[in-house]
């Protein structure tokens, strides 16, 4: 048992890195703005090694060569050298400026074997995307990478390789985020002003990231210019923001950046809603953003960063009669996050980062009415909230970069609380589930080898340890990448096994706010898959081109019971879920070229996922919900003249999946001679449902377009988006109403979709 309780730490134990060699080690920073740049290329041209900095703009490597000849080189910048002497530990800084010269920078990126992982999204990419209502949106943006599907529109969240919501990591600078999403999955947390950089994984995963099973997104923001204070403003009928940046003090030592986002959709419906009402309503929603970061440096080796991010959506309703009558109804989720990081880098090349951070995700929904002589509350609310503290360090070992760390994460999950209250009733008080508190500490070491010029692999090991109620959980996930680096592209073949210990457990129909967060207990055991996947990238007469295949097993995956409702846990709640196994498997292609004014992209899925429940389907495997077999995405940039362009986003896939009736019978009682009417009041009418998520909803197919307008200004740049969301006003149905249908009598059934055709515009102004 002793034993046992410290198995996680091996992972790090056998990380420990030697230190041999000359080492070289520094930081890439913007030459304007001194932010770290991620995924800039240092590659030594005289022993053919090199580096790839990391999320804090950090590069380590080591070579035998006793001088070195270095190329310091990122997309967009002008490519600096460096030539001198190597000796142990040399720490040489480099800050780059902007540039569009991008060919050398291309070339030079292709001879080192060490390259950043996942898919990287810039502000190049992003912009592909149409702004949806005048917002551009980086997760939307996501979805036209192959393999990633949007989970629905009014859905919150996104369907990585057969995946659900839940199994995605996204974490806004290393915290994790439970509900990345406003709107019922319209926009997405993240103010597009704050982002510096995201990069996606959707396999392969290296060991440093654990806790999910189908994909991590990571997402970095601003740090905040140090030369000058800079902004902007922007305005429109949905959504409006405010963005601030500038250095603090006249040694530019340190930096701040600020932001805010607000939809009026509330103060602009108000009026509406009064005048339809006579004067008896009242009713809107609204969602906010506000993120704040400072960043010091203390010292060439030491930095310090402080954030907060708050966000919150609100639906509210409330009526009052003539008769004193009143009723008020409302609706909200948000996530609260406040972090403090420390890095630092020692004069032996080891690179650390020290991450405390808090975060409080809550789900509420209230309901009241008042009478002169009677009044009744009813309130609803679940969350999840967080304190961790992680350590991740970093630096050369044998030829290649050791990374290793731990993350000690205690959480405390409320799945469902629900408070009533009144005058005159006879129910009070509370009817909840307990919280639940468990801590889980995550452990991992890995180690990226480039073994030739054309042959590297990344090989670690991510343990995890689980301690709630009771009992603890202890898993052991390996993971390894092999990759063979012709000349102007990559293979790679890859093994991952993954633990997730958190749940979320969802309603039959598609993902909301409603659901809710719990964890791993005695009863409901951590979620594992086994995961193989297989890349190809290119670039073939300047066509990026992505193929990839993928095969994995689930087990332990979590379903609500038939006839069970979520949306209230007490007391036995673990009694109404059931746990059982899956597996998907699916193959991506796409296609990315750009010309001198126009820029396209293409992206094809095709993917399966399955799962098998006990007791349901006769216990068969049947289509899991997000099952979408065909998602085809084609984007456009069009940059017709200066300082105009036109973008647009078309999307076509297979329909979702619904478990519906197919016909009924009826069972009745107290029926005696002509007794007809007693006996059809006490008749009750069976409905026969198709197999588990067995009908498929028609072909999902929808075009957005938008127009953007820039002119320069003595003081930065005036900037108009127009817009159409759903240009062709496609309904594409989400929902099928079968209430009241006569399923003996009819096979039709209304269906609603959620998106119309929707003009958007946003005015924008820099500084």
């Amino acid at each position: 048992m002793l034993l046992r309780k410290f198995l996680p730490y091996l992972a790090l134990i056998c990380a420990t890195p030697i230190f041999s060699q000359n080492k070289i080690a520094g930081k890439v920073t913007d030459q304007t703005t001194g932010e770290a740049l991620y995924g800039a290329t240092v590659f030594d041209k005289i022993s053919g090694k090199g580096a790839v900095t990391n999320n804090y703009g950090f590069y380590v490597f080591t070579t035998d060569s006793a001088t070195i000849d270095l190329q310091v080189s990122f997309v967009g910048y002008q490519p600096k050298s460096h030539e001198g002497r190597s000796v142990y530990a040399t720490q040489l800084d480099f800050a780059l400026s902007s540039s569009i010269d991008l060919n050398t920078v291309e070339i030079i990126a292709e001879r080192t074997p060490l390259k950043a992982v996942g898919t990287k999204m810039d502000h190049k990419f992003i912009k592909h995307v149409p702004a949806f209502l005048g917002e551009n949106d980086v997760l939307r943006s996501a979805q036209f990478i192959p393999g990633i599907q949007s989970a629905g529109d009014g859905a919150t969240g996104l369907v990585v390789r057969g995946g659900s919501p839940d199994q995605n990591l996204i974490l806004l600078d290393g915290v994790p985020i439970y509900n990345a999403f406003h709107v019922m999955g319209l926009f997405s947390v993240f103010n597009p002003e704050m982002i510096q950089n995201t990069y996606i994984l959707k396999g392969a995963f290296p060991a440093r990231y654990g806790g999910r099973l189908s994909s991590v997104m990571d997402i970095q923001t601003k740090e905040g210019s140090r030369e000058k204070l800079n902004g902007s403003v922007g305005l429109g009928p949905l959504v409006s923001h405010v963005f601030v940046e500038g250095p603090i003090g006249d040694k530019k030592q340190s930096s701040f950046v600020i932001s805010g986002r607000r939809t009026f959709m509330d103060i602009l419906m108000k009026p509406f809603i009064y005048a339809a009402s006579e004067g008896e309503a009242s009713g809107g929603f609204h969602f906010h953003d506000f993120n704040a970061k400072y960043n010091i440096t203390l010292d060439p080796n030491n930095q310090l960063y402080a954030s907060v991010y708050l966000g919150k959506d609100r639906f509210g309703f409330k009526t009052r009669e003539e008769d004193g009558y009143q009723e008020k109804a409302s609706f909200g989720w948000g996530n609260n996050i406040g972090m403090v990081r420390w890095n630092h880098r020692s004069n032996s090349g080891v690179f650390m980062n020290l991450n405390l951070y808090y975060s409080d995700y809550k789900f509420a929904t209230g309901f009241e009415f008042k009478e002169p002589d009677e009044t009744y509350k009813e309130g609803y609310h679940s969350g999840i909230r967080d304190l961790a503290i992680k350590a991740n360090w970093e630096s050369s070992f044998y030829g290649g970069i050791a990374r290793w760390g731990a993350h000690q994460t205690f959480h405390e999950f409320s799945p469902g609380i629900i408070e009533i209250s009144g005058d005159g009733l006879e129910i009070f008080g509370d009817v909840s589930s307990n919280k639940i508190m468990s801590s889980e500490l995550i452990g991992y070491g890995e180690w990226e080898k480039p073994w030739t010029k054309k042959i590297k692999s990344n090989i670690g090991l991510n343990s995890t340890r689980l301690s709630v109620e009771n009992k603890q959980y202890l898993n052991f996930d390996p993971r390894l990448k092999v990759s063979y680096l012709p000349k102007k592209g990559e293979l790679f073949l890859g093994y991952s096994r993954l633990t997730q210990t958190l749940h979320l457990l969802t309603n039959p129909a598609i993902s909301l706010p409603t659901d809710i967060w719990i964890t791993s207990t005695d009863v409901l055991k951590p979620a594992r898959a086994n995961e193989i996947s297989a890349g190809y990238l290119v670039n073939v007469n300047g066509f990026e081109l992505e193929f990839g295949a993928y095969g994995k097993t689930i087990n332990n995956v979590v379903e609500v019971k038939e006839g069970e409702q979520i949306f209230v846990l007490i007391d036995d709640w673990e009694s109404k879920l059931k746990q059982g196994k899956g597996y998907s498997y699916g193959a991506e292609f796409g296609a990315r070229k750009s010309y001198q004014n126009l820029d396209l992209s293409f992206g094809l899925t095709y993917s399966r996922s399955f799962r098998k429940i006990e007791g349901v389907d006769n216990n068969e495997y049947f289509p899991y919900k997000y099952d979408r077999p065909i998602y085809l995405t084609q984007t456009g940039l069009w940059n017709f003249a200066k300082n105009k362009s036109f973008s647009w986003a078309f999307t076509l896939a297979s329909g979702y999946r619904f478990t519906a009736p197919r016909g009924s019978y009826f069972l009745g009682s107290n029926y005696q001679g002509n007794e007809f009417n007693n006996w059809y009041a006490n008749r009750f009418d069976i409905e026969v449902y198709s197999d588990r998520n067995g009908e498929v909803m028609p072909i999902y197919h929808r075009l957005d377009i938008a127009y953007e307008s820039k002119k320069v200004k003595k003081k930065g740049e005036r900037i108009w988006k127009i817009g159409l969301t759903n240009a062709y006003n496609r309904v594409n149905p989400i929902f099928v109403d079968t209430w009241g249908l006569d399923l003996n009598e009819s096979n039709k059934a209304d269906a609603y979709g959620l998106i119309p055709i929707l003009p958007s515009f946003k005015w924008t102004r820099t500084f």
